[in-house]
């Protein structure tokens, strides 16, 4: 444990600790600061931490983050976490270390085959809430991929460290309103065996010190605009926003259909869009705008907004069939007087956000397709700030640089495609004009 911790003073994390004054808004984009950041907020909370994420693995960054949060409840810390019936894949013998150790833990939607609604409503939203100060938002997941520690797969992506009474006091009631949900969310089923205890702390010791391993070369590869304390601890001029979507409801023990209530994030995201003066730039893992968005997009060109999209290409993509479904619609979305600008770089965009107006800097768990907008549990930060607006801005003319403009030849050096990025592109060429015009239907 001391290995691991003692990479982590070297961020000057400690010197956010002390600017208590004012809101902040900390963009989180290379994952030596969002691992490091994570882990000094759960390294040094005192009184609570409640913890949300769609996807947790059994691999280093899943038990690290598991170690942290047992840690953290030996020590007295009130530690409550939920897991997605879905996207959890941590063994039950491990839970229920856990849950031996201290740790509160409750499964969302957990998995019914009679009621097939449980595959569809999923929490997607990933928060990190710590003593009620400070809230860690954002698309990544708990897994290696989001972190540069997969031997093929790695995720681009994003999120933001918050702090405000605003903000963090909406992210504490979304939280305490799924844990408390007797339908929605449910206990822990099943008994410790105390016969596992030494195979369950082996595995989390070890998972730990390979993190730590990691860390001197995710710092090499820190994106220099997130470097400096400075910056990082900058209090902002507007009150940071939260915004999270509602969930599926429970009615004499059945879950039931979302009410109109349920696409909070959506009707929020849209005033922006139709406040929006000048510049649209969307960053999205997964873009298949439904009508409704479309409709808002496509106003919004016509008011004289410049839209620009980067997102996933054939080869970057990690849903084949979502990116065949997109595939077709291009023309569709051009039309519309969107710019999209497709990604071929060496990783896969896995991005949720928002810049607007060069003023207004958004992050979160919102993808731009039908799931988000009609199904999942979601939530973002947002900031009137033209400072932070312009470090996303930066962040967004960078990954530009490894773009192909859609309709337009490549202009970069032709990248050399990884024998996995050929495989998806196979996948997706395939998929066009087979599964991707029925699947199409759905992804309305």
């Amino acid at each position: 444990m001391r290995f691991f911790l003692f990479f982590l003073p070297a961020f000057g994390f400690n010197n956010l600790f002390a600017q208590e004054k004012g809101d902040l808004f900390r963009i989180l984009s290379d994952e030596y600061s969002a691992l490091t950041v994570r882990y000094n907020l759960l390294r040094d909370a005192q009184k609570e931490i409640l913890f949300s994420t769609y996807i947790i693995k059994s691999d280093e960054i899943g038990f690290a983050n598991l170690k942290m949060l047992a840690d953290a409840a030996q020590r007295g810390v009130k530690v409550r976490m939920i897991l997605d019936g879905l996207g959890n894949k941590l063994p039950t013998d491990m839970l229920l270390y856990l849950a031996d150790q201290g740790v509160e833990i409750k499964i969302f939607n957990k998995k019914n085959w009679v009621r097939p609604s449980t595959f569809v409503r999923r929490m997607h939203g990933k928060m990190l809430i710590v003593d009620g100060a400070y809230c860690l938002v954002g698309g990544r997941n708990i897994d290696n991929e989001y972190y540069r520690m997969d031997s093929t797969d790695n995720f681009l992506d994003r999120e933001v460290l918050i702090r405000g009474d605003q903000a963090l006091e909406k992210a504490t009631i979304h939280f305490n309103a799924m844990w408390k949900h007797k339908v929605i969310c449910t206990d822990l089923k099943g008994t410790f065996c105390p016969d596992d205890r030494g195979r369950c702390e082996t595995l989390l010791d070890k998972s730990i010190k390979e993190v730590a391993h990691q860390l001197p070369s995710l710092r090499k590869l820190r994106i220099a605009d997130t470097i400096s304390t400075a910056d990082a601890t900058r209090p902002t001029i507007n009150p940071v926003q939260f915004m999270y979507s509602n969930f599926t409801y429970g009615k004499n023990g059945r879950i039931r259909r979302s009410s109109h209530f349920d696409r909070r994030v959506t009707r929020e995201l849209l005033k922006l869009v139709a406040a929006t003066d000048s510049t649209l730039d969307i960053e999205a893992a997964y873009f298949l705008p439904t009508r409704r968005w479309l409709k808002a997009l496509r106003d919004a060109h016509r008011r004289g907004v410049r839209i620009r999209v980067i997102t996933n290409s054939s080869v970057s993509n990690d849903v084949p069939l979502m990116q065949a479904v997109y595939s077709n619609r291009r023309k569709r979305y051009k039309r519309a007087g969107i710019e999209l600008y497709e990604y071929y770089g060496t990783r896969m965009v896995h991005l949720k956000t928002l810049t607007i107006d060069h003023r207004i800097a958004l992050i979160g768990s919102y993808n731009l397709e039908r799931r988000s907008e009609k199904f999942n549990t979601e939530v973002a930060a947002w900031v009137d700030d033209p400072f932070q607006a312009g470090k996303q801005q930066v962040l967004f003319e960078k990954y530009l640089r490894n773009c192909k403009p859609y309709g337009e030849k490549y202009t970069a050096t032709s990248p050399v495609f990884s024998d996995e990025q050929k495989k998806r592109k196979r996948k997706v060429a395939w998929m066009r004009f087979t599964l991707a015009p029925i699947a199409g239907l759905i992804f309305l």
